[in-house]
Parts: C-alpha cells; structure tokens; sequence
C-alpha cells in the first residue's frame, strides 16, 4: 500500500502455492468452410463465405479438473470433466464482401465486407485455474493485513486458514463468444506508381471473456453516488467463506471497436518508393484479460466481476492515433563517372521509418486494501474533480495532475455507513469516505505518446566475376537515430494516495522509457 508498509515488511496479503503433478489437458478443434465469388456484374464481385468451427471443453488425463459452478459453492465444487458445458457446437460463421468499380476504368475500387468470428474457448485461457485449484493444487492466502503486522515474512504461513483453500470458478454455461467486424474502403490509382486509400473498420465484441484474480470479496451496496462496502472497514463477510481466492473466468463483457484509416503509396519508380499510413481509432472494452488478469503492465488484475461500468473503459492496448511513414531511396548513380568512381560513389540507398502515435492508457488508483473487500488483490478508484487538464506533457516530475483527483467523498445521507481515511491513525479526514469506491474510471488517463526515427544506409557492391547477382552489401542501420526519449505509462507511478488518505509522493511521474536509446549496428550482407 506504501513505500513505509514495504519498508517495514507489513503487507496486505499473503499466497502461497503447491501442485500435485504434471497436469496433461486435451483438446480438439474442428473446422471447415466454404466460399464463393460471384461476379454479379462486370464491375462488381460478391464473396460469400460460410465457416463452421467447434472445439471441445478441456479434459485432463488423469481427471484432476476441479470448477466452482458459482461462486458461493462448497468447495471443492465440480470435479473431472465435463469443465463447463460446450458453446461452440452451432458455430456457424457468415461472411460477405464486394469490390466495386464504379467508374468501369480499374482505377477506383469500393471494397466492403461483413463477418462473424468465433472466439473458441481454447486452453490457453484455463490454464491458471487449471493449475491452481484445489484439491489438485494447493494455493493458500491471508487478506487480513492485520494478521501479518509483525508476522510477514517469517511467520505468515502461521496467520493463513489451511482449510481456505484457493480455488478456480468458469462460467458453467457460458454463452457463445463471438466478434462481428466490419469495414469499408475506397482505392484510388493517382498515378501509375501513386494509389491512395480511405477506410472505415469496426467491430463489436459480444459475451467477451474476462478473468478477475479474485472475486472472493465482502460485497458492497449500490448507492446513487456508488459502491459501498460495509462499516467499520472489513467487517463483511467474503461470498464464499469455505475458500480463500477465486479466481474467475466468466464471458459477461463486451468490446467495441471504431477506426478512420488513410495511406498513401508511391510504388518503387525512379529508384524510390515511399508508404504512410494514418489510424485514427479507439477501442473500449469491459477488461483486456484473456489469459491472466493483468495481462498488460498497465492491467488491473481483479476488476468487479459484478459492475460493468466499473469495469468499461479504453482497452488497455488502446493507441488512440498513429502515423506510420517508410521509404527507401537508391541513390542514383550519373553514367558519366566510370567504372571506378560509380563502383565507389554508386550503390547507395538510403531507408527510413518514421513514427508517431498516442500513448497507452492506465488508471489511477488508491493504495492497499482501503474499501475493505477482504480478497487477496483489492484496489479502489480515487474521485475525479475538475481541472484544467489531466496531464502536462513533457513534463517528467509531473506528467499527471494531481489536483485532478481527490478522495471519495459521500453526501450527508451516507455520511454514518463511511469510514472516514486516517481513522487508523486517529486523525480521520473529514469528509472523506474510505468504504466508497472513487468516480474516475478505468484507463481513465492517456499515458505520453511516441516519436521515433529509425534510418538506414547500405552501400551495395555487385561482383559479376562471383555471379551476376552477387552482392556484399554493407549495412549501417541507427534505431531512434535522433535519440528522442520515449517515455512508457508510469504504472510504477500510478498510486496517488496511500490506504490512511495520504498523498504518494511521486505520483503521476514517468520513471521508464518504451524505447531504447540510439543504437547503431553494422553488417556486412552476401547475397547471391
């Protein structure tokens, strides 16, 4: 929850972690499909197309499955197979497209298509569960950071219920999990070498798979000015008591996805040839987790299974916009400078790779176990006031504004249920509400963008006496070559206040870059 609580060894939670055995999970995929084009006009094509894919739920070997059908079950729930029942089997895909010239010349083309694409629950997504649920794995926590003060790290293992074992829940029925997309585009040819194009893609994400680390958590109530958790902090009772972490996989999320796409292209004439490419585009979603429940380093790992619009908000991989420009130039060599000035001059070429784009986003957070869920992997949203502006770019010490956020705080018909921060410390903080989960959002802060130049310089030397293509070609080649520093999403900086209320120095700062610094290589290349 601090730098001071890490300094002193007292933690918020504990986990330990054992397995019986190697675990052997089976599966098996079908598919197949079918697609047609039809020339309904001469200047128009149809493609129809018809997939069908169906895969089986996960089996092991030896039977060592273990789900909780719900999250309140006796342990050890469902053993053995089936691991939850099979929504794939009337996976039947459409897809339809058409490419129009509507000038009947070759040299403009609209192009459009629609489809549906199956998101298989595939092993890859169970494996953590697999793995580490009870009575075939035996994973152990302590979320009451008031048993480990003095006891962490040497005497954890004494404060931890060896009867809450952790345990895994899927979704029993999961609905089927499915993408729709869509785009279209028009082509132009300028010039013979010239074509530029314009688009619009989309896609919506439908009964999304999400994964939170743990739901196993005291379970607030919904207020008009949020969730709160019950009073004094803590004192609630977890869904499932016979347990101690759940980890969850359930398919009740959603995506959305919108882009605006433009590209120039100059085709190879003259001895240079040069692309760009602009997106311009957002993607929201309900989590980004598939696998794990922080599969990015700007994640959250326990989102609320329960709140949707707790839970809504840019994808974690969301680049916003993005402009990507390359090029190669074989510089040109006069005839008139013979045979040893143009082997010496000629065989020039020069490349490049020029790009810019927005920064990720991340969420701001309040430290520790402050609301009192009881899980082993709590987190709370600070409240967002008003300010002129979330974030001063370039401003390293300071890249977030800290004003912009502040400490819940609920109205007077709330204020007996609240908790206010620093009652730990006997010196509450008036006005605030400790057990009232913040109004920002997730993602709700866009980390600094991109500049990068990468350059390259080859001198090619042709050997016709070794073959008529032979080339030892020698590369320089400069990443970052103006050495712009890049600075990440200061996810390492992402606490602004403690868990007594106080504010965390260094909040909002950036301390890591996404690109490395200038690098130069040099190569020697044979080609024949």
């Amino acid at each position: 929850g601090s730098l001071q609580n890490f300094l002193t060894k007292a933690a918020s939670s504990f986990t330990v972690n054992g397995r019986k055995d190697e675990f052997g999970i089976r599966q098996t995929l079908f598919a197949g499909y079918v697609q047609d084009d039809w020339r309904f006009r001469s200047n128009l094509t149809v493609n129809l197309g018809l997939r069908y894919e169906m895969v089986t739920v996960p089996n092991e070997v030896h039977g060592w499955l273990s789900n909780l059908p719900s999250y309140s079950a006796p342990p050890p729930g469902h053993l053995g197979s089936p691991y939850f029942s099979n929504p794939t089997k009337r996976n039947f895909e459409p897809r339809v497209g058409f490419a129009w010239d509507p000038f009947h010349n070759g040299k403009t083309s609209v192009r459009g298509a629609f489809g549906i694409f199956d998101l298989l629950p595939l092993n890859y997504e169970f494996f953590v569960g697999e793995g580490n649920s009870q009575p075939y794995s035996i994973a152990l926590s302590q979320s009451n950071s008031s048993l480990l003060v003095n006891a962490f790290p040497g005497g954890a293992i004494n404060t931890v219920n060896t009867s809450a074992l952790a345990a895994a829940s899927v979704q029993s029925n999961p609905p089927r999990n499915y993408a729709m997309t869509w785009n279209l585009n028009v082509q132009n040819q300028v010039t013979p070498s010239i074509a530029e194009m314009i688009g619009y893609v989309g896609s919506r994400g439908v009964h999304m798979e999400n994964k939170t680390d743990d739901v196993n958590m005291v379970m607030p109530t919904l207020t008009p000015f949020g969730y709160l958790w019950p009073s004094p902090i803590g004192s609630g009772t977890t869904i499932n008591p016979l347990v101690g972490q759940i980890r969850a996989t359930y398919w009740g999320g959603d995506s959305f996805y919108d882009a605006l796409e433009a590209q120039v292209t100059k085709k190879f004439s003259h001895g240079f040839q040069v692309q760009g490419s602009y997106t311009w585009g957002k993607s929201i979603d309900t989590g980004s987790a598939s696998v794990i429940g922080d599969p990015f380093t700007n994640s959250i790992t326990s989102l609320l299974e329960f709140c949707n619009s707790c839970r809504r908000g840019p994808s974690d991989f969301n680049i916003g916009q993005t402009l990507v420009i390359n090029y190669i130039w074989d510089i040109p060599t006069p005839k008139n400078w013979g045979g040893i000035s143009s082997h010496v001059l000629g065989g020039w070429e020069l490349g490049g790779i020029f790009t810019a784009e927005s920064g990720l986003p991340f969420t701001p957070l309040i430290g520790g176990a402050v609301l009192g869920q009881n899980s082993t992997d709590p987190f709370d949203y600070p409240n967002r006031v008003s300010c002129s502006s979330l974030v001063s770019p370039g401003n390293v010490q300071h890249y977030v504004n800290a004003s912009c956020f502040a400490l819940p705080t609920a109205p007077a018909s709330l204020a007996a249920q609240c908790v206010p921060f620093g009652t730990k410390l006997g010196t509450p903080i008036a006005g605030t509400c400790q057990n009232l989960i913040g109004n920002s959002s997730r993602n709700s802060v866009v980390g600094p963008g991109l500049v990068n130049l990468d350059f390259s310089l080859f001198k090619n030397n042709y050997i016709p006496k070794i073959s008529e293509t032979f080339n030892a070609q020698f590369r320089v080649e400069v990443f970052n070559i103006l050495n712009h520093p890049n600075f990440g999403v200061p996810v390492d900086n992402s606490t602004f206040f403690n868990v007594n209320g106080g504010s965390v120095g260094g909040a909002g700062s950036l301390d890591n870059t996404s690109t490395p610094s200038r690098e130069i290589q040099f190569a020697l290349k044979l080609i024949w």
